[in-house]
């Protein structure tokens, strides 16, 4: 029987690899590398050896309107020097084969699939990563040097080939400031590898990973909040602003009764009235008041809510929480996504419009995550409100994932319901950095028993309504890193 051989860090993959479609070409002079395309995260890696180094770049077989090399250090490629670390413990398998981890990246509750989180082997020690908002690339948020990196699909499966053997072997799953690191014990050459699932989910709480930092907002007509611990977040992480970084996600009370807002949460006012107070954090989930209650928000805020989303900052609104947009300073914002206002109901059901990339994607996620539900398998969801609040979308500034039919005016070309817009919003696509997600629905409307109520999260139960299931999706999406991204082959770009 042969013997598996140590193999260069520049043997081409795509002599080795089926090639998974959709995928991106990594390029470094003749040689050509092939990884999976996954929806809004996509892959990327230095390939670095001796004292010399160049940058892989990401390649689209179209076109790459956000650029083909997503790094380029200037230097000129040169011969490649001995391998470093973790390299030298790859190995060349006979007949073609090659060395690989496979396994299926999950919400912290080990469940629900996770896409586009991208995993990894590193070479090295990992980034620190910076707290609260930034206006940061992927670069600054992955390694340098991994010796293997692919990217989860949309049911949350990957393969991560080519990886070194031996004793505890490294990998991190990643999405945004969502990483956990873990040991492999032991890899055989020249074969496949499961990994267990509860390698591959997300860290439910900072003594498993890193988490990025989330401001919750309460509101009478739409609990967000029971979001995260359904997704499996440890009720120790979840707090108030008091309690500082002892807890990585605060509450705050939104325009509702104190008596049913959590013990101790401050009001929103002092979260969304200072850049400084929205910029502590990653992302804010930002519920419906059931009105526009201008009385807790103002000019003020309105700004301080824009700077923060120019300065890498993340929200996720709903219904009413349109004013944000609405109501901002920047007149290309107000011109992307022009609101009408005034909770006008919108048809059901909401269908993801899957013509696009990111929906394509977004339809797949949601077949994987409701197997056997005729709604996930049509690409339908079933939100428990509907509204028309938002008029259109400018295509050049915002993207609309799902779309639905128009009661008020039945003729007219189906609203858009689910919106992101990439900040600053009039910045070339590679300078953006900040992300915002609005669903014109409501996701999980108060109930008795699953409600943001005085003993959150106890107050919420564990099941995961359709609704609850989208904004799940978009709370991985929202917390991704914003650029650079590719289009896929023959299609637009994402937005």
């Amino acid at each position: 029987m042969p013997v598996p051989m140590r193999t260069s860090i520049l043997t081409p993959l795509s002599t080795r690899l089926p090639t998974p479609l959709p995928s991106v070409s990594l390029v470094r002079g003749a040689a050509r590398w092939r990884l999976p395309l996954a929806s809004a995260l996509f892959v990327f890696a230095f390939v670095t050896c001796g004292s010399h180094e160049r940058s892989i770049g990401v390649e689209d077989s179209a076109s790459t309107p956000r650029g083909s090399a997503l790094f380029d250090s200037g230097a000129d490629t040169t011969s490649p020097g001995p391998c470093v670390g973790l390299e030298c413990d790859r190995v060349s398998c006979p007949e073609g084969g090659d060395t690989s981890l496979s396994g299926r990246v999950t919400a912290p509750n080990g469940t629900l699939p996770v896409v586009g989180a991208v995993v990894y082997v590193p070479n090295g020690a990992l980034p620190t990563l910076p707290l609260g908002a930034s206006c940061a690339t992927c670069a600054a948020w992955l390694p340098e040097r991994p010796v293997a990196i692919t990217s989860s699909a949309a049911d949350g499966t990957f393969t991560l080939r080519d990886v070194p053997v031996g004793a505890n072997v490294p990998v991190v799953v990643q999405v945004g400031k969502w990483r956990r690191a873990v040991t492999v014990p032991n890899v055989s050459p020249c074969a496949n590898q499961r990994l267990d699932g509860d390698l591959t989910r997300l860290p439910r709480n900072r003594s498993e990973g890193s988490m990025p930092r989330i401001a919750l907002t309460t509101g009478a007509c739409d609990d967000l909040g029971c979001i995260l611990p359904k997704l499996g977040i440890d009720a120790a992480e979840i707090g108030t602003a008091s309690e500082g970084d002892a807890r990585a996600v605060h509450v705050y009370r939104g325009a509702v009764d104190p008596a049913r807002a959590p013990r101790g949460a401050p009001p929103a006012e002092a979260l969304w009235s200072r850049e400084e107070g929205l910029g502590r954090y990653d992302m804010a989930l930002l519920s419906c008041e059931c009105a526009e209650r201008l009385e807790n928000k103002g000019p003020a805020a309105n700004a301080a809510m824009t700077r923060y989303l120019d300065a890498g900052g993340r929200i996720f609104t709903t219904d009413y929480m349109y004013t944000w947009y609405r109501d901002s300073p920047s007149a290309a914002l107000r011109r992307a996504i022009p609101i009408l206002g005034g909770g006008h109901d919108g048809g059901h059901p909401v269908r993801v419009a899957s013509q696009s990339v990111q929906g394509a994607t977004f339809r797949d996620w949601l077949r994987a995550a409701s197997p056997g539900s005729a709604d996930s398998a049509e690409g339908r969801i079933e939100f428990e409100s509907v509204f028309d609040n938002v008029a259109y979308v400018d295509p050049a500034r915002a993207h609309v994932w799902a779309t639905s039919s128009r009661p008020n005016a039945p003729s007219s070309p189906e609203g858009p319901r689910v919106i992101s817009v990439e900040f600053p919003i009039d910045a070339a696509p590679a300078a953006q950095c900040g992300r915002a997600v609005h669903i014109d629905a409501h996701v999980n409307q108060a109930s008795e028993g699953d409600g943001v109520g005085p003993e959150f999260p106890r107050s919420c139960s564990a099941r995961m309504g359709p609704g609850e299931a989208a904004l799940a999706f978009f709370l991985f999406h929202l917390a991704a890193c914003v650029t650079p991204a590719v289009a896929a082959p023959g299609g637009p770009a994402p937005k």
